[in-house]
């Protein structure tokens, strides 16, 4: 069921289906584009069942005049009135000027007008109304179209190739999501930013071919063929993707990701996580790119595969969590600090080095202090008791955490100063 027009009646009939859900309320809310109304109207004219009879309407474009904009404005004339289907629903006119509360036949349908008496924007109104530079898009409760205020948080498109064109006239590079959208080979991406209304609200596909170079994506579901480097995804969950080349910063992986294998810049995990639960790993596959790989501060479990050139490094650090090293890591290091537990698979070539807590406090810190050994110095200096320095040349010792023992014994001269230390940091 589309707009129709009784012509001998002179009634036009708008279907509840031809106007767009806003809210699901209750009350519901919907919304008719005017300028997209007047356009079937128009067809509806040019009809063979509609050219005998007088216009429906008279539309006047938008005017720019010394930087303000007189708004569109779409007239039912004529004698013409329109019926909206009826219902217990509200519908909000939006997009032009307009006199259809005037030639209303009344239902149940509350019909709410926005004419704004000729003057709708300036150029500062219009960049004020794009919050943050951003172009909205809501692919389920958005509309068309590229006239303004399309594409600001109370409007939202409907597409992006519509979201692109209001982009590119304002010169803005952002864009924020609602819903899900996917993005092919014909959509100029690369170089852009996005960010989602929520991580479970807000969802890109990327199909093959799609140029995702430079792109920053924020707070959203991510999946698909990447294909570009420098990509940096922040606090998204990342599903099954393939093509990545860049850094992701505290984000949940839903799915198996491989690496561009032409990759050159390290790639860089930080502060991630397994969003799959039980046993089962994401799996990062490295595709034998010739790159570092830095994983730090991970949390769940992970598996890594085809690392394996040579000279080039690997570290994961760990919050908790498992690790396998597949069979197909032949070449390179691996360093692994703090997992729970390593399931070491990889070929002969790889070296693997795993150190726990234990091995990380015996790491040398300064000379030839530990990094325990240094901890314990230092709690005693300033956390611990102290006693001996009475004004005049003697020794000051600092005590341990359980009073025990003396870990720093220091000579002094009258005026404190320490000329000479000796140090117990043994257990």
């Amino acid at each position: 069921m589309a707009i129709s027009v009784d012509w001998p009646t002179k009634v036009i009939t708008v279907p509840k289906a031809d106007t767009q859900l806003v809210s699901a309320g209750p009350p519901e809310i919907r919304q008719l584009d005017v300028d997209q109304f007047r356009l079937s109207l128009k067809a509806l004219e040019a009809d063979v069942d509609g050219m005998t009879f007088l216009h429906t309407h008279n539309h006047n474009q938008p005017v720019t005049i010394g930087g303000v904009t007189l708004a569109r404005v779409v007239e039912i004339i004529n004698g013409y009135t329109v019926t909206f289907e009826d219902g217990a629903y509200a519908v909000n006119l939006v997009g032009a000027n307009q006199n259809i509360g005037d030639v209303l036949n009344f239902n149940q349908v509350q019909v709410r007008s926005s004419n704004s008496a000729g003057l709708t924007f300036s150029d500062a109104i219009i960049s004020q109304s794009f919050t943050d530079n951003k172009v909205y898009i809501n692919t389920m409760t958005g509309l068309p179209g590229t006239q303004f205020p399309r594409g600001t948080p109370t409007d939202p498109v409907s597409n992006f190739a519509d979201a692109k064109t209001i982009a590119d006239a304002r010169k803005f590079t952002s864009y924020e999501l609602h819903h899900m959208i996917t993005l092919g080979s014909g959509d100029a991406v690369n170089a852009t930013t996005w960010s989602g209304h929520a991580v479970n609200h807000a969802k890109i596909t990327f199909s093959a071919g799609v140029n995702t170079a430079d792109m920053s994506i924020h707070n959203m579901r991510v999946l698909g063929a990447f294909d570009g480097d420098d990509i940096t995804l922040t606090d998204c969950w990342v599903g099954a993707s393939t093509g990545f080349c860049g850094t992701m910063i505290r984000c949940a992986f839903e799915g198996n990701v491989t690496m561009n294998g032409a990759c050159t810049d390290a790639l860089v995990l930080d502060s991630c996580r397994s969003q799959i639960a039980g046993s089962a790993k994401p799996v990062v596959d490295i595709n034998s790119a010739n790159v570092d790989v830095n994983i730090r501060n991970y949390v769940g479990g992970i598996e890594v595969r085809n690392f394996n050139n040579a000279g080039k490094n690997m570290s994961i650090d760990f919050v908790s969590g498992s690790l396998t090293i597949h069979s197909s890591c032949t070449d390179g290091t691996i360093l692994v600090r703090s997992a729970d537990s390593v399931d070491d698979q990889s070929g002969a070539g790889c070296t693997v080095v795993v150190l726990g807590n234990d091995e990380i406090a015996e790491q040398t810190a300064e000379g030839t202090l530990s990094v325990q050994q240094a901890i314990r110095a230092i709690l005693a200096a300033t956390a611990g008791k102290a006693d001996g320095f009475t004004g005049s040349a003697g020794e000051i010792h600092f005590r341990d955490q359980a009073d025990g023992k003396n870990r720093i014994t220091a000579t002094v001269d009258q005026f404190g100063n320490r000329t000479s230390i000796t140090l117990d940091l043994a257990d």
